[in-house]
């Protein structure tokens, strides 16, 4: 059994390797071949890039927890051989996987810093703080540095006023934003101790 493409005109076999399906239709097949609707959907892209991307946009929103659930289940059940591409890959593109990393490192400085420093916490067992307190704090400051009141700029510190080495928590309390010159000079000494040096 054939049918025929209304938009190339070619004959072919009329199964789902050559039409794709349609269940409101009679013959349970879309009247244009495959490579015509390919062809058919690449064209309204071209012609609609943001329309496309709305809909692909929304598409995920709908299908968000789906989606999750459908990756999270593949991941466990194929781990093994998802590490082992990602490791044959990484090892291929050295120099791009090193960028990627870099770039993603710069977009996500915040999360890693309180990420850091949460794991040593939980090892220490002395609190936390988010990205957003080290934010509030940046804004209170007006991004400036605590202890010299120098403009930090994007490589800012977050400074622990007393120390962890010396009983302070890991609290937003106890946190400040600092220039990289002045939280390496203070090291571990407490708020007295390292405005002496200042003066």
């Amino acid at each position: 059994m054939t049918k025929t493409c209304t938009k190339c005109g070619r004959e072919l076999p009329a199964t789902l390797e050559f039409f794709y399906a349609a269940k409101e239709l009679k013959s349970g097949l879309r009247s244009m071949c495959k490579q015509c609707d390919r062809l058919r959907h690449k064209a309204y892209a071209a012609a609609h890039p943001e329309k496309v991307t709305k809909w692909k946009a929304d598409d995920y929103t709908r299908r968000r927890e789906a989606i999750h659930a459908y990756a999270t289940a593949y991941y466990a059940e194929n781990a093994e051989r998802e590490r082992a591409k990602r490791a044959a890959y990484r090892a291929t593109h050295l120099e791009e996987s090193r960028r990627l990393d870099r770039e993603y490192y710069a977009r996500n400085r915040d999360k890693f810093r309180v990420l850091n420093n949460r794991r040593r916490m939980r090892e220490r067992g002395r609190g936390s703080h988010s990205a957003s307190d080290i934010r509030e704090q940046r804004l209170r400051q007006k991004g400036r540095c605590y202890w010299c009141g120098e403009k930090t700029g994007p490589d800012y510190h977050v400074d622990h006023v007393i120390p962890i080495a010396r009983g302070g928590s890991n609290g937003p309390d106890n946190l400040v934003i600092a220039c990289p010159t002045c939280n390496l000079s203070k090291g571990s000494k407490l708020p007295h101790e390292f405005a002496d040096r200042l003066c």
